[in-house]
């Protein structure tokens, strides 16, 4: 099921039956008339705002294998899909294609030499470079061809970018961990007692989800832990994102729930 829902109300918009499971993420692609969406095997194009099926994409390649995470470059060119295997996890691969036409999306590469299960990935901004996190140690991989760059930190559920630089941020169990593009440790952000799940950034800070129930917002420079939300019906939050226009930050919770807060400043 995917839904489509108004930021400021929270009315629902539109819902729609797609073959989706239950690791299905979405992205809107920048041309702001189509949202990607993964299925166990596909990436499916939809069309806003009706959430019509227009294409879908034979993206993985064995039913052994399931998709984690789906990312668009900023740019609307690129998208990346890691996946995890059951059987053989040491053979799960990363799926890279070009989406600059949604209607028409090719393979770009695939990344095969891993080694191990793959659950989290991000593009950077000049769509050039990807990090993807798993089971083994994390890595940066070029966009054209899916070649290795570099190995940095240890295995993460969730890998990313910096905003306008090269920096990157991997959850390494309960705490964030900050790295330069050479792999050099920066900074660490601690204050959860479990897992994070995901995380993104705004401006400079950075919000964080964990299955310890809670979200929590840190300073991007200092490392600092500014602010952190619970509430008594809250279990594992799985997913974090910000809108657009950064005046709303959406968190999605285990216990079906979506958690709608608004930054402010004192």
């Amino acid at each position: 099921m995917v839904r489509l829902y108004e930021c400021g109300s929270g009315e629902l918009l539109k819902s729609a039956e797609i073959a989706g499971f239950y690791r299905s993420c979405g992205a809107f692609h920048p041309d702001g008339i189509h949202l990607l969406v993964s299925g166990r095997m596909t990436v499916m194009v939809l069309e806003l705002p009706t959430l019509k099926v227009v294409a879908t994409y034979e993206v993985l390649k064995t039913d052994d294998g399931s998709s984690t995470a789906l990312v668009i470059s900023k740019d609307g060119t690129k998208f990346l899909v890691p996946e995890c295997r059951n059987m053989n996890s040491d053979k799960s691969k990363a799926f890279g294609w070009d989406c600059s036409d949604p209607l028409k999306a090719t393979e770009l590469f695939i990344k095969s030499d891993y080694g191990a299960r793959m659950f989290s990935c991000a593009i950077s901004d000049d769509s050039s470079k990807a990090v993807i996190g798993g089971h083994a140690p994390s890595i940066l991989i070029s966009m054209v061809d899916g070649a290795t760059l570099k190995h940095i930190g240890n295995g993460a559920f969730f890998a990313g970018f910096v905003p306008n630089s090269t920096d990157i941020i991997f959850a390494e169990s309960s705490r964030l961990m900050r790295y330069d593009s050479e792999g050099g440790q920066i900074m660490s952000y601690s204050g959860h007692s479990a897992a994070i799940n995901d995380a993104c950034l705004l401006n400079n800070h950075v919000i964080t989800g964990s299955n310890d129930g809670s979200l929590r917002l840190f300073d991007l420079e200092t490392g600092k832990c500014l602010y952190a939300f619970f509430n008594h019906r809250s279990e594992s939050f799985n997913a974090v994102a910000v809108n657009s226009t950064g005046d709303m930050v959406l968190g999605a919770n285990s216990n079906g729930m979506l958690y709608i807060l608004v930054p402010y400043s004192d």
